[in-house]
């Protein structure tokens, strides 16, 4: 809680005792930066109502700000705006100690961008779907938006966490509405309770008061019946039941057997006490004509429009020759002319606007229609008596009667048109025949608000088949010369020549002034009718916006386990009966060479491993306390249970050789000793040093550690191949190697059955289940139960797998070592060592005595063998 450095007199949290035992060299200290303390804040990551621990962090720049950047930056790190979540995420640098509260205060502050580390985002939500939803809105926008949603209608804390570089750098301090820090003006005891921190609680019934030191309560007037400084003086929040809770301790009991088979994260071996959702950003780079989209979290593939293909990095238009088809475009010409109040002899002006277009257009007066679309009025008035008429006609033709058409328009005036005819305007809209009216919005564009690097629309066949063209020419009333205008309306798509990206419709919403355009989510970003492409399976294209290279939010939820405590214990009481048996059985055949045959080195290998194995794993919880031991702990435990399932394998083949196969083969005692070993411990090394070395190097993407959370391989898949691959390919060997074995034993029963007729079938059958039974234990058929949990995850077959595998040391001493033959041994060395205090048990020895006349050893020796 206290500090005893030289900065404690800057922060004012130094001990009580500072002077007398931390020896300062001065009596105040200055940060070499210019730092003062009115730049910091307490940052509290998780806000509570009586009073919060944090973090000091600098929240505001320095006050030599010449330049108008240097304001502009200092606006950003002193007012925090809640559209820019980069204000919101701390960062550490180099120049000072204490963090950053943002990226503009550490800018301020003389920081570069290449020495800034930010720190990790996370949230806290009240359930796991609430985690999951934030944590998927957060990693696709950080617009104003979606930090409403995530901490109003979800709500979700979003708190940033220090990266491992700037954890010895902060600063505690505490903060709250309740907390005392000072002391009322004028007081006497103003200094001491500036000059240190021993953060108390104090009673005064019914209330808890927490303050810096007893000082700071004293000077702000707060009377008690009685203040025993012996008691009172200080009570450190350390576990205070009203305030935040402690961190927790690290538990050293080891957790259950069933966590080495354990492959999948989150199976029933453990129970889920809480989640963490972290995101962290990483580096992107997309391949060639991808881009990376920072909301979507990934690389989007580039395209080009209809009509245009990839050269390098652009979209061109293709070359392929337009073939104009006969009456492949419908004309609408609206003439406005004035016409007399009261008509004259003589042809009208319909008939003459008729035969002039007729002319004009080079088609038969026959050929014209009533025009489908609505005309525009033109504000040009005539001169009285006269009035304007619009004259509506529409006609279809080729492609190529209508250039001539649209380009004699631009060269003529009005006089010309049609001499006859006081020609005010000609309005011609024209599309293909094959356009879809329906799908236009009435929405028309100006030519100034089309795209700069658009093509002509002249020579664009793409625009006719997907758009509504419209030109004006009003009369000029001077020169009677054409003013010509042009505006296009948007039916199908529009032509794009840039480079487009293609997004889901659920990214986009209609815009709410103008029902064509759409607004992109994530950005807010509005698109006008002819800036996007509806393609046929209702995806959105735009102009490409962003970059093929980027960083992107990683979302990770790190789960923390409590283990199922029934578990546990039956894996503590399993494994230490396992030991104890594991040492009686190595033992008894290193005391009593009676018991020792041809697979007696193989057994005491297989026992041997196995109580160093179960050890270790015993120590699981004592080394998670230490990253180093942790490790230690881990490897060796991986590697000697390995070792034990290797000798296994080993007696599984000699087993088999010594009952199913006649071999003629002799090897050396040596030969036949060193083998075995070789193979039963160097084949694990050859995969725990790659594995080790992986963890140590950190040097590839394979998930591979040891040590985490627990003291074992840190990532389940990987856990899969350097652990249960190699168990399962000795286990299932062994079994192939077993059935011969017992195929080898029944054969050899049944041609003896006439030497053994003195015992019943039953008899040689419950003798022949003994002896396969007693093989079994040890092949390491215990295994099975584990990969049988491990992929059904079935509560009941883990506890089947705990009690088996941790048994291992106590079936082979059941097997071998609990007999009356190795007993009556134990008990005749024991009456070798201790031969006045020892009392043979009721009915043991002294019958070989009374009566004989024979040597008492040689009659004990008798009556020994005689109960083999």
């Amino acid at each position: 809680m206290c500090q005893c450095d030289p900065a404690c007199t800057f922060f004012g949290d130094c001990c009580v005792d500072y002077i007398e035992y931390c020896q300062p060299t001065s009596a105040n200290y200055t940060p070499s930066t210019g730092l003062r303390l009115e730049n910091l804040i307490c940052y509290v990551e998780v806000p509570r109502a009586d009073i919060n621990q944090g973090y000091y962090v600098i929240s505001s720049c320095p006050l030599d700000s010449p330049t108008r950047q240097d304001d502009l930056i200092r606006h950003h790190c002193e007012h925090v705006d809640d559209t820019d979540f980069l204000s919101r995420i701390m960062v550490s640098g180099l120049k000072n100690d204490i963090p950053y509260f943002n990226v503009y205060c550490a800018l301020c502050w003389g920081e570069t961008i290449p020495n800034l580390v930010s720190w990790t985002v996370g949230i806290i939500c009240g359930s796991d779907s609430k985690d999951a939803e934030a944590a998927a809105l957060l990693s696709n926008s950080t617009s104003k938006e979606t930090l409403h949603l995530i901490e109003h209608v979800l709500e979700c804390l979003i708190v940033f966490k220090h990266p491992a570089m700037a954890a010895a750098d902060l600063r505690t301090c505490f903060h709250g509405n309740e907390y005392i820090d000072h002391c009322l003006p004028g007081n006497s005891l103003h200094a001491a309770c500036e000059f240190y921190t021993a953060v108390s609680i104090f009673s005064d019934f019914p209330f808890y008061i927490p303050a810096k030191n007893p000082h700071c309560v004293e000077c702000n007037e707060r009377s008690f019946a009685a203040i025993n400084c012996s008691t009172y003086y200080p009570f450190i929040i350390y576990m205070g039941f009203l305030l935040q809770d402690p961190p927790s301790v690290p538990t050293t009991i080891p957790p259950p057997l069933s966590i080495i088979f354990d492959f999948r994260s989150g199976g029933n071996v453990k129970v889920v006490t809480g989640k963490e959702v972290v995101i962290t950003e990483e580096h992107v780079t997309c391949p060639a004509n991808h881009v990376y989209d920072p909301f979507q979290s990934e690389c989007r593939r580039l395209s080009c429009g209809k009509g245009y293909v990839f050269d390098g990095y652009q979209c061109v238009r293709n070359v392929t020759p337009f073939v104009p088809m006969p009456h492949d475009t419908v004309i609408y010409v609206h003439i406005t002319a004035c016409e007399l109040t009261i008509p004259e002899p003589g042809p009208s002006n319909l008939v003459s606007v008729k035969m002039c277009l007729g002319e004009l257009i080079g088609v038969n007066q026959s050929d014209f229609q009533p025009s489908q679309m609505t005309p525009t009025l033109t504000d040009i008035n005539c001169l009285s008596p006269t009035q304007p008429v619009v004259y509506p006609f529409m006609v279809w033709t080729d492609w190529e009667t209508f250039l001539a058409f649209n380009l004699k328009l631009q060269i003529i005036d009005s006089w010309t048109l049609c001499p006859d005819v006081i020609i005010l305007s000609v309005e011609v809209i024209y599309h293909s025949v094959n356009l879809s009216l329906h799908r236009c919005n009435g929405h028309w564009i100006d030519k100034s608000h089309l795209y700069q690097n658009q093509s002509s629309w002249i020579s664009s066949t793409y625009i006719i088949s997907q758009s509504l063209h419209r030109e004006t020419f009003n009369s000029q009333s001077a020169s009677h010369k054409f003013e010509w205008s042009y505006s296009i309306q948007i039916c199908e798509n529009p032509d794009l020549s840039c480079v487009l990206e293609t997004f889901n419709r659920s990214l986009f919403h209609t815009s709410a002034n103008n029902d064509s355009s759409l607004t992109y989510i994530p950005t807010g970003e509005a698109f006008l009718r002819e800036q996007y492409i509806e393609t046929s399976s209702g995806e959105i294209q735009v102009c490409s916006f962003n970059e093929q290279n980027g960083t992107r939010n990683r979302t990770q939820i790190f789960t923390f386990f409590e283990y199922s405590p029934p578990q546990q214990i039956l894996s503590i009481i399993g494994n230490s009966v396992s030991m104890l048996a594991s040492v009686i059985t190595f033992l008894s055949f290193c005391f009593f060479k009676e018991l020792r045959h041809r697979t007696t080195c193989p057994i005491m290998n297989l026992v041997g491993a196995l109580f160093l194995a179960q050890l270790f794993f015993q120590l699981i919880g004592v080394g998670a306390q230490h990253p180093a031991a942790c490790t230690a702990v881990a490897v060796l435990t991986h590697y000697l249970f390995l070792v034990s399932v290797m000798w296994t394998g080993v007696l599984a083949f000699n087993l088999n050789r010594t009952f199913a196969v006649q071999s003629r083969i002799q090897h050396s005692k040596h030969y036949a000793l060193l083998v075995p070993v070789l193979f039963a411990w160097g084949v694990p090394l050859l995969i725990i040093l790659p594995c080790l070395i992986l963890h140590l190097c950190d040097c590839t993407a394979i998930p591979l550690w040891y040590g985490d959370s627990v003291c074992w391989i840190g990532n389940g898949y990987v856990a899969i191949a350097v652990f249960g691959v190699p168990i399962g390919i000795v286990i299932f060997t062994n079994t192939i190697l077993f059935a011969f074995t017992v195929r080898g034993i029944w054969r050899t029963k049944r041609a003896t059955e006439a030497v053994r007729g003195d015992k019943s079938k039953a008899q040689q059958a419950k003798e022949e289940l003994a002896i396969y039974i007693k093989i079994s234990s040890l092949m390491g058929f215990t295994w099975i139960s584990g990969f049988a949990a491990a992929i059904s995850d079935v509560v009941a077959l883990w506890y089947v797998f705990i009690v088996l595998n941790s048994c291992q040391g106590l079936l082979i001493f059941l097997s071998f070592v609990c007999n009356r033959k190795v007993w009556q041994l134990w008990c005749d060395g024991f009456r070798k060592m201790c031969p006045h205090s020892w009392r043979p048990l009721p009915g043991e020895g002294d019958t070989g005595t009374v009566d004989t006349g024979h040597n008492p050893k040689t009659v004990q020796l008798r009556t020994f063998k005689s109960t083999d």
